[in-house]
């Protein structure tokens, strides 16, 4: 036996001699160790006494050991309490907002406005347009399924209910939830010549940690992006390194854009609220916060002539000057009548847009003609603000495509900016999702909230658009013909165009204006033959 081979035996002997055995199964295989153990099972022995080893630290008191808590790795890297140096809470401020790793969010109460956060945070948001997430409203970067579970916090929060219970920090662990964040990325947009940097926008779901509220109504969060294992509360070890999808990203292709053109109708059914009524909400907490889209748009039909003939004749006394002041009763009625033409396209640089037209399309009895197609409003998709046409002029829109939608779906980001020292900061969000739908082929469902503060009840809303017909061929051929030009301009048409002549259709299986049972016209103050209130003179 060669010299190696004794002094590794003898090294084996003597570690069999001072490892605990650990316990196993008797069917195990028994070596010829004195410990009646195979050498594999000793160095498996090793590591584990090793390990066993290391979580235990020295005491303040004496040379002996205790155990660590279990899997506490603090517990394991802190010193002793004698020997701990006192660490300034402005250093540990410092060290945790300028952390590129640590996702952590100070914000206010009630108003839930974001007055600190980490560098990690300030990151997500280098391609936003506007100033950060910094001074703005959390719920304006939350999805908007996910409002409901931030404004509970909120609410326990405010209300002291979060410090009940023997320890603050347990009871904040305890109502941690998961919420989807918005974050703003480049995506790249292939044109003719060359290749275009736009703007798009992904919900990436987090789990979010309440760690702390001060006297002063502030709380804290700590964000830690979801896996698929089940979420934890973060320690001093986590490193955690945002995951967001950078460049290259594109947009879908032109016919998966084309396929979801088509004409829809307003659903006040399957809508929770009119339109003007979500306008009077927005001019309630903000003045000249959103122009009233839909009283605008009717505004804007009676620029024809043949419009202006089938309001008179609904009304009976009409003038030529239609004021944009309409009155909710006539509204729910034209509205009744509208269709709305929704284009989608790639322009000419690849940038994504939406065109809508719209038109009245008036029932048999009142005579089966369709007016002229108006332009309404067109609007680039690639985040960019756009003026709205406001009193002030410092109102602006901007338009994201959601690049985390499913495949069938498309889901546009409507964020509403106000100027403010030359920076953009956002006041509401409102989201559009196109998606399939088995009844009617497909849908347009816009989702809102209007608010002021968290703690508040907003003014929920859900604007459904059903689809009618299928885009108009002879509209969609003009729109192509123009070569996207309509669609590179504001996203407001000022002074709408009728693109089509008027023509007659038959409207005898009209389910919009048949379908509904006559109680509920009458109630609802909707035109039908049986009711002779609603009868219109010629």
């Amino acid at each position: 036996m060669s010299d190696c081979r004794r002094t590794t035996k003898a090294l084996i002997e003597t570690l069999d001699a001072v490892t605990p055995v650990q316990p196993r199964a008797l069917a195990e295989e028994k070596g010829k160790l004195k410990s009646r153990r195979t050498i594999l099972q000793l160095y498996e022995d090793a590591i584990v006494h090793v390990r066993n080893l290391r979580l235990k630290r020295p005491c303040p008191t004496g040379d002996e050991t205790r155990p660590a808590k279990k899997n506490s790795y603090a517990d394991f890297l802190r010193t002793p309490k004698t020997s701990q140096a006192s660490i300034d809470s402005q250093i540990f401020i410092h060290g945790m907002l300028s952390s590129r790793s640590l996702l952590f969010v100070v914000c206010s109460l009630p108003e839930l406005q974001v007055v600190a956060a980490s560098e990690a945070v300030d990151m997500l948001y280098r391609d936003s347009p506007s100033v950060g997430i910094i001074g703005q409203n959390l719920l304006h970067f939350i999805h908007f399924k996910d409002f409901w579970k931030v404004r509970k916090v909120a609410r326990q929060a405010q209300a002291g209910e979060l410090a009940g219970g023997e320890s603050k920090a347990e009871a904040l662990m305890q109502e941690q939830f998961e919420a989807k964040l918005a974050t703003f990325l480049d995506v790249s947009c292939r044109g003719v010549d060359k290749e275009y940097m736009c703007r798009g926008i992904t919900f990436t779901e987090f789990c979010w940690f309440p760690v702390h509220v001060s006297p002063d109504d502030k709380i804290a969060f700590i964000l830690q992006e979801k896996s698929s294992s089940p979420p934890r509360p973060p320690s001093a070890a986590d490193a955690f390194v945002p995951s967001i999808p950078r460049c290259p990203n594109r947009f879908r292709s032109r016919n998966e854009l084309r396929r979801i053109s088509a004409t829809f109708y307003f659903d006040e059914i399957c809508s929770t609220a009119f339109p003007w009524n979500v306008d009077a909400a927005m001019q309630r907490i903000q003045a000249n916060a959103h122009p009233p889209f839909i009283q605008r748009a009717i505004s804007s039909m009676a620029w024809t002539e043949s419009a202006r003939r089938v309001v008179q004749r609904i009304t009976g006394d009409v003038g030529h000057e239609y004021s944009s002041r309409t009155t909710s009763s006539l509204s729910r009625v034209v509205t009744r009548m509208c269709q709305i033409h929704v284009f989608v396209d790639l322009n000419e640089h690849g940038v994504p847009y939406l065109v809508s037209h719209m038109r009245l399309r008036m029932p048999q009895w009142i005579g089966s003609i369709k007016t002229p197609w108006v332009l309404i409003e067109t609007a680039n998709l690639d985040g960019s603000p756009t003026q709205m046409p406001t009193a002030e002029n410092d109102k602006y829109v901007g338009y994201y495509l959601d690049q985390s939608s499913p495949p069938d779906e498309l889901h546009i980001s409507a964020r509403f900016y106000e100027r403010v020292d030359g920076q953009y900061r956002c006041y509401h969000t409102r989201t559009t999702v196109m998606q399939p739908d088995h009844i009617h082929g497909r849908c347009i469902k816009v989702f809102g909230e209007v608010f002021k503060s968290a703690t508040e009840a907003p003014y929920e809303f859900v604007h459904a658009l059903n689809k009618t017909e299928e885009a108009d061929p002879a509209l969609v051929e003009s729109l192509r013909a123009a070569g996207n030009a309509q669609a590179i301009g504001e996203a407001d048409s000022a002074t709408p165009t009728p693109v089509m002549q008027m023509e007659n259709v038959d409207m005898s299986t009209d389910p919009s204006f048949l379908a509904l049972p006559s109680f509920y016209a009458e109630r609802n103050g909707y035109p039908h033959k049986s009711s002779p209130s609603t009868r219109f003179s010629n």
